[in-house]
C-alpha cells in the first residue's frame, strides 16, 4: 500500500482529517512500528583511543540522533566480536573518548 492509498483509506473513515494530519499520524505509526520490531538497523564505526573505555554515540558519523538508538546488538574490535562487559574492571574508569 502506498502512502497515498493509506491516506485515502484513512480519510474514508475520518473525512474531517486533513492530509497533513493523516500524514503525521502515518509517520508516527511507521516510526513506532520500526521501533517495536527493531526493523531498522545501522552500522557505525569509530577509531579507538588509548585509555578510553567509553565512546559517545554522538561521535559516530552515521548516528545523527543518539536518542533513536534502541539497542546495540554487537561490538567488534579488530574484526572480532567483543563481550560487552566480561567481568568488572579493576578500577572505575569513566574516561570518555573525544
Amino acid at each position: 500500500m502506498t502512502q497515498a492509498q493509506a491516506i485515502e483509506t484513512i480519510k474514508q473513515m475520518n473525512p474531517e482529517m486533513s492530509d497533513t494530519q493523516v500524514t503525521q499520524i502515518l509517520q508516527r505509526v511507521v516510526t513506532e512500528f520500526c521501533t517495536l520490531t527493531e526493523l531498522l538497523r545501522n552500522k557505525a564505526t569509530d577509531t579507538t583511543v588509548a585509555d578510553a573505555r567509553y565512546y559517545p554515540l554522538a561521535g559516530f558519523s552515521s548516528i545523527t540522533d543518539p536518542e533513536t538508538i534502541i539497542r546495540i546488538n554487537r561490538v567488534d574490535f579488530n574484526n572480532e566480536a567483543v563481550d560487552h562487559l566480561s567481568g568488572e574492571p579493576n578500577t572505575e574508569d569513566l574516561t570518555e573518548a573525544t
